[in-house]
């Protein structure tokens, strides 16, 4: 396999190594493997929560730390050993849920040990099906005993979502990093955490520069690692954001296996042969 001037490269999941229906192409499962061949270390780094990242990892069979929770926690899934770890202030994270019982809105509140909702109703069975994981319910919030939170989700209607956005008071907005999704989600992490944040602290632990990492994203929660990274591609079917982030973008076709034609866009401009 040439070699390639690269060490990292850190993968964003849902629109980017995940097909639409949540499994890994079998044209993506082999682009990741060309990217180990060439002797890069593959990360996954995702918005979703730590656990939900596992069975992906086991699947590729990487032997990396994951970026979850939009950057806020690095974890070896195998060791258990602990990179980075960027949790909502207590307070905050208090501030939050009260805020949502005034807007009497659908919660998730995610930590190490997994996502707690108060309730079983359409939006936790839509963070079931879209994740495969199942979340803990339990009777208030008072009663929770979850560890500290590292993303708190809000889930509405959009009409709803909007006016939330509209509201939220000034100390949230101040001390979270607010992100909105699909116009049913708003997440809140740590201010300044972004998976760039997480990415960068894998390459730190391993000696890596950013001008030796390749980023893949398709969202707006991408563009931080996509702009940090020496080298970050979007995916075609990717929000803007992403692509202006990003140093190019990946050939057009099928959503479902844009990260391997990203991948091999990498070793055509990139990969250089040995000479003897």
């Amino acid at each position: 396999m040439p070699p390639l001037p690269f060490k990292l490269a850190a993968v964003d999941l849902d629109g980017t190594l995940l097909a639409t229906d949540k499994t890994i192409s079998d044209k993506n499962v082999q682009a990741i493997k060309k990217l180990e061949e060439a002797g890069l270390t593959v990360l996954i780094a995702s918005g979703r929560e730590h656990l939900n990242c596992i069975r992906y990892h086991r699947q590729l069979e990487l032997k990396s730390p994951i970026v979850s929770f939009q950057g806020a926690l690095v974890k070896h899934p195998g060791t258990g050993e602990v990179l980075l770890s960027l949790g909502l202030d207590q307070d905050l994270a208090y501030e939050i849920l009260e805020q949502s019982q005034l807007f009497e809105t659908n919660v998730l509140y995610g930590s190490e040990k997994g996502v707690y909702a108060t309730s079983r109703n359409k939006w936790t069975e839509l963070y079931e099906r879209v994740t495969g994981e199942a979340a803990h319910i339990i009777d208030s919030w008072e009663n929770l005993d979850a560890g500290t939170a590292i993303k708190i989700q809000w889930l509405d209607e959009p009409a709803r979502v909007y006016h939330m956005l509209e509201r939220l008071e000034n100390r949230i907005l101040r001390d979270c990093q607010v992100w909105s999704y699909d116009s049913i989600a708003i997440e809140f992490v740590r201010q300044g955490v972004t998976k760039a944040t997480g990415v960068a602290a894998v390459a730190d632990h391993l000696g890596i520069k950013a001008s030796e990492c390749i980023t893949f994203g398709d969202a707006e929660n991408d563009a931080a690692m996509l702009s940090w990274a020496g080298l970050g591609i979007a995916m075609p079917h990717g929000r803007d954001a992403a692509k202006e982030a990003a140093n190019m973008v990946a050939p057009p076709g099928h959503p479902d296996t844009a990260l391997a034609r990203g991948i091999d866009l990498v070793f055509e401009k990139y990969s250089k042969t040995p000479t003897s």
